[in-house]
């Protein structure tokens, strides 16, 4: 724990901690509203139930209102469906999600949304002879060249499928090796 001085004279504290293998700093409060022996209390109740496998920062967001992973994404799914071509894309959006977060936990990866998706996208890049439009088209990503996006009319489905189910197995077998599917 330490007294973070900011350019403008701003004091808060601040915690160095180890959060599932990752080294976060958290704040703790600022100087003039939280007394070092209130900080000290907070560190040491983030430090045990780090210790127990928690994470103290998702709690203190949990407890700020902020949502889950399985919140924001049923917030994101209401406002996106109306643009959608038809219900059954929301439910496979909904499922893929659902699919990545249970094989996060069942792997035992310490991992965000995020993290994943990079690793993926690494390994699609890397490992595979799949389109770079196919990759982004299964990461969502919009097209931001205007030219190209008006004539992108197709939403690359069915090599997404076999892109997706090249991932499956690579998460199966543990390793990025090629796949004989690769497009």
């Amino acid at each position: 724990m330490y007294l973070f001085v900011q350019p403008t004279g701003t004091r808060s504290w601040i915690q160095r901690l180890v959060i599932r293998g990752r080294r976060r700093e958290l704040g703790l409060g600022a100087l003039a509203l939280v007394p070092l022996a209130e900080a000290r209390e907070k560190a040491l109740s983030n430090r045990k139930l780090a210790r127990e496998g928690g994470d103290p920062l998702s709690e203190k967001r949990r407890t700020q209102g902020i949502p889950t992973f399985s919140e924001a994404a049923s917030l994101v799914l209401e406002q996106k469906q109306a643009g959608w071509r038809s219900r059954d894309h929301a439910r496979e959006w909904l499922s893929s999600l659902n699919q990545l977060r249970w094989m996060v936990r069942e792997l035992g990866i310490a991992a965000v949304a995020h993290g994943f998706r990079s690793s993926f996208r690494d390994w699609a890049g890397e490992e595979t002879d799949h389109p770079r439009e196919v990759i982004e088209a299964a990461l969502t990503h919009v097209v931001r060249n205007r030219v190209e996006a008006t004539n992108a009319r197709s939403d690359l489905f069915e090599r997404r499928r076999v892109l997706m189910d090249d991932w499956a197995r690579c998460l199966a077998q543990g390793s990025g090796g090629n796949s004989e599917s690769a497009e």
